[in-house]
Formats: C-alpha cells, structure tokens, sequence
C-alpha cells in the first residue's frame, strides 16, 4: 500500500516454502488474504528454488523469478572434522528434539547443537536440560554470527530437521564449508541428490540415523563436502547474484519509464 501510495516499485522475496504452498494464507484467515492480495500487487516476486515458484503458480497464480541466496566465499580452510552439527532456533518448524534424538541413536560420535531461543521460554528450558544429560552433544545457547564459520568448518556433517523450510541459508553456509548435509525433510529442488552433497531421509528417523553411520564410517562426508563446496561456488556466490539483481532492476528501472 506504501509503495502505491508513494509510487514506488513493490518487490517481495518469499521467505519459506509456508508462503508458496498456500499454508501461510490457510493458517492466517485475515493476513493470509492481506498476503495474497499484497503479492498479486507486486511488480517482482523472488522465490529461492524452483520448487517454490511452481508452489506460486500452483496455488495462487503468480509468476515468480528464481534467484538463490547470496553468500561471500571465502578460502577453504583444513580444519580437523569432530563433530556433527545443528545450527537454528528453538522454533516448532524445526524440530530440534529430533537432533536430541540422534545424538543418543549415535552415541559412538559427538554432536553440537547450536540453538538460539525465540522466547526463552518452558520448551526451551526443557531442550536444554535434556540436552545437558547427553553425554556425546554439546549444548550452545549462541554464537556470534561472524564467529559461526567455524562450527561449520569443523562439522563432519550438518543435520537439518526442520519440516519445512525454503531454502535453508545455514545449508549454504555448510556449503561453503564443505561440510555435507544429513536433512530429514528439506531438499529444495532435489539439490542434495543432484549434486550429491548430502542425503535427505524423506522424514524416515531411521534412515536418518542409518545415514549418520554410513557417512561417518565409510568417510563418505568427505567426498560429499567437496561436492558440497563446489555446488556453493557454481550457484551462491554473492558477486553473481549482486549481478542478478542488478540486471533485473535495470531492466524493470526501465521498462517503467518507457511505460511513464
């Protein structure tokens, strides 16, 4: 409505795959309609993966752009791989629990989890004092994000267990690590498999303690972290998307005037 009002130019970037599956407009009766009218507003919808902008077109008709998230890339550093990693909040949608799980399924390797609060509220409280009694895991309330490279870079593995989610930016940051990813549900466009560098569980627990062992005793991580880093190079280099964008902003800077 500002951007009506002021006569600028609306541009939105889908946040999670909540928003391009129709889940967000169904859980959320009044902004839910708010959201859809806003996007039908839009003179530029960014989604991350493909699987999104089909979800877009699908369940609201509209056309989205594919743009990936950008990060810098920096050097690969040798660092010593000791432990498997879990790096988010403390929110529903990505199931920490389930990690929890997987750090007394695999008690021959040691765990970190990294999990910020939302609210700091009993839910939490109870994460981290069954997460004290695991002998094999490593509790961190918080981690600068400046400093969090290094979790990363020292992970064997990365393990994500949300439900859902877009596309992930800590799968990325694993990425450019060279760091695998071991996911229970998330895989946006296939990419751990196409590029084969990591497995998704397909919501199996089993399959996701299974993969645990497979890669850790047959040092499969290593070979998939290179792919992992070379599929970061090949697709999320900021300096490319920054190009991206530039170039559609342009073009969309310029259509306009034509237009005006």
């Amino acid at each position: 409505m500002f951007c009506k009002l002021h006569k600028r130019i609306f541009i939105y970037r889908l946040a999670s795959r909540l928003e391009s599956n129709g889940t967000y407009a169904k859980q959320h009766l009044v902004l839910g309609k708010l959201f859809v009218w806003s996007l039908k507003q839009a003179e530029l919808v960014f989604a991350q993966n493909v699987n999104d902008a089909d979800n877009l077109i699908k369940t609201m008709n509209i056309s989205s752009q594919v743009i990936p998230n950008g990060h810098p890339l920096p050097p690969m550093t040798e660092q010593k791989r000791d432990t498997i990693l879990w790096v988010g909040r403390d929110e529903l949608v990505k199931r920490p629990e389930f990690f929890l799980d997987l750090a007394e399924a695999v008690p021959d390797e040691h765990f970190t989890m990294i999990c910020q609060t939302l609210n700091n509220d009993q839910n939490y409280a109870n994460l981290a004092a069954r997460a004290a009694k695991i002998r094999n895991l490593q509790f961190i309330r918080h981690i600068p994000f400046d400093k969090i490279d290094t979790y990363f870079q020292r992970a064997k593995i990365f393990v994500n267990t949300s439900d859902s989610e877009g596309f992930p930016n800590t799968f990325i940051q694993a990425c450019i690590a060279g760091t695998p990813i071991l996911s229970l549900n998330v895989n946006p466009d296939g990419f751990l498999v196409k590029y084969n560098c990591g497995i998704c569980s397909g919501s199996s627990f089993k399959h996701l303690v299974d993969s645990v062992n497979s890669m850790s005793a047959e040092d499969k991580y290593i070979e998939m972290g290179k792919n992992a880093r070379k599929y970061a190079e090949q697709n999320h280099d900021i300096k490319n998307i920054i190009e991206k964008y530039k170039n559609i902003f342009r073009q969309e800077i310029i259509s306009k005037t034509n237009l005006g």
